[in-house]
């Protein structure tokens, strides 16, 4: 399951089109099991941008790869699915829809879901659910399993748990147990680029990479230069020379 704002309708033609690439992109943030993205669908076309698709985000959720699927709060913006022993909530802003499969798969309108790849072999129920409405929208997608609650006790506790859209702010509050707590937690996403657990800022300029393959320091978002290193061997990136210089044992090579 993923989230998208459309960059065109028809759905087909070259990329960014209905499903590949997006219209805009969202300000998503994580923490633990639950994802929080704000889109700001465009309401004018933007610089050497032909036409835009407006107040439309939708999320690509196929039924048929679900054992089990609650729609009856879609008008409320919510829609759950079960997998085996895991679970999935989707909240959104605005009441959600799925394009009738019909629709999708009819001439002259199939998207790349079904003209591309092999995804086209097995799709054959409904997959497009859409969100339509004005100003901002946004998307929650909390997880859980069998392991923590039962379906039934996963759906009850999302549908009671606080959510709200501060419109002025362009900020969404969410309240909810992280994988299974004992006690909730307050999430806090603001579109300007802030996030915030528990009133608490969370810094979100870590570092780019994260392994053992980096040296500590070298990973920071945006910084000239990355070094990779493993056993002997370095691939350094200098974006700002556009070099890229290659060290095996005994070797130096800069292409």
């Amino acid at each position: 399951m993923f989230t998208t704002q459309p960059a065109r309708i028809p759905r087909r033609g070259s990329t960014p089109n209905y499903w590949t690439g997006n219209g805009r992109n969202p300000f998503g943030v994580q923490e633990k099991n639950v994802l929080i993205e704000l889109y700001e669908p465009p309401t004018k076309p933007g610089f050497m941008e032909p036409h835009v698709v407006k107040e439309t985000t939708h999320a690509y959720f196929p039924v048929q790869f679900f054992d089990e699927v609650d729609t009856s709060r879609l008008n409320a913006g919510m829609i759950f699915g079960r997998v085996g022993p895991a679970y999935i909530a989707l909240l959104s802003r605005h009441p959600m829809h799925f394009v009738p499969f019909e629709i999708s798969s009819q001439e002259g309108n199939v998207d790349h879901m079904l003209s591309r790849g092999h995804v086209k072999d097995v799709l054959d129920q409904d997959y497009d659910l859409v969100q339509f409405g004005p100003g901002m929208h946004y998307f929650v997608t909390e997880l859980s399993s069998q392991a923590v609650e039962s379906f039934g006790q996963f759906k009850a506790r999302i549908v009671s748990n606080p959510l709200e859209y501060d419109v002025e702010n362009r900020t969404l509050s969410y309240t909810t147990r992280l994988n299974g707590d004992s006690t909730p937690s307050e999430l806090r996403a603001r579109y300007s680029g802030e996030f915030f657990i528990n009133q608490v800022p969370v810094n979100l300029q870590y570092n780019r990479f994260e392994g053992p393959y980096i040296p500590a320091g070298s990973g920071q978002r945006e910084a000239e230069e990355y070094t990779f290193a493993f056993n002997g061997h370095r691939l350094t990136l200098n974006y700002s020379r556009g070099t890229r210089t290659v060290e095996t044992p005994g070797t130096l090579r800069t292409p």
